[in-house]
């Protein structure tokens, strides 16, 4: 803090080096105030999640007889991934969470015993 900022310390010891320094596009101009966010503009995202996993699914149960579960996992993967890359965060930790909770229901079998059973005496 009593040096300055390291954009300034670089500058300082670039020499006869020309420095350029070029604003990140992360950063918002001032005279350009962003609309808030409502329930109304979000709510396409989540459903396209939804989407993208029934999606998978589909295409998923022709494949399970081919594939093993662990193998169908990579398909909704690439689907968390394909939201994640257009949707954002939030759409992409619903899709995260709900992928490997549709591939358990659909793709693998259920269990006779439970791990924890209780014996009598």
């Amino acid at each position: 803090m009593l040096r300055g900022s390291p954009v300034d310390e670089l500058i300082r010891r670039s020499g006869e080096i020309d420095v350029h320094i070029v604003r990140g596009e992360g950063e918002e101009s001032p005279s350009a105030p962003r609309a808030p966010r409502t329930a109304r503009t979000r709510w396409p995202g989540y459903a396209a999640a939804l989407g993208v996993l029934a999606g998978c699914t589909l295409v998923g149960f022709p494949l399970a007889e081919v594939l093993s579960p662990v193998n169908l996992t990579m398909l909704y993967l690439a689907g968390v991934v394909f939201v994640a890359t257009r949707y954002g965060r939030g759409p992409s930790v619903v899709s995260a969470i709900l992928a490997p909770t549709a591939v358990q229901f659909f793709f693998t079998q259920p269990t006779t015993r439970s791990r924890f059973t209780i014996r009598s005496m």
